[in-house]
């Protein structure tokens, strides 16, 4: 569905994309699913559970990492999903981790320096999620759905 509406969208523009394009638009728009999960769940654990904001980023990306493979596995990379899935899974939780790492730094240390960023905690997760992105998908692409 995704890719038949990307190559909707970009012929009315004529431009013709590549399946690269096409995976890497599709996994942002999954990733975007998997952020809203990622700061519901955040919100969830933090502001209602009164989960350490540390260990809420977790719970988040743990929640969001699983949903995002589900999808990704459905739609960006449907291709390549025949491929054995705790396998898949495997490759995909640990790339993810790296990017996660980098998320984690990039929220944790603003909502730790930064008063603003302490009293806008889901807008720290927001910027920590951007950082991730480029690994998440490379590493996807390259190796989990290889």
């Amino acid at each position: 569905m995704f890719q038949r509406l990307f190559k909707f969208g970009f012929g009315l523009v004529g431009i013709e994309p590549g399946e690269t394009l096409i995976q890497f638009l599709t996994f942002s728009i999954i990733g975007t699913i998997g952020m809203v999960v990622d700061l519901l769940f955040v919100f969830l654990a933090y502001d209602v559970a009164g989960v350490p904001f540390r260990i809420a980023r977790v719970v988040g990306f743990i929640v969001a990492l699983t949903t995002n493979f589900a999808l990704n596995r459905r739609f960006t990379f449907r291709d390549k999903n025949n491929g054995n899935l705790i396998r898949q899974y495997s490759l995909f939780f640990v790339i993810c981790s790296i990017g996660f790492l980098i998320n984690w730094v990039i929220s944790v240390s603003l909502f730790e320096q930064t008063t603003f960023f302490h009293e806008h905690y889901l807008l720290a997760a927001f910027f920590g999620s951007m950082g991730g992105l480029a690994i998440n998908f490379t590493g996807s692409k390259y190796i989990a759905f290889r």
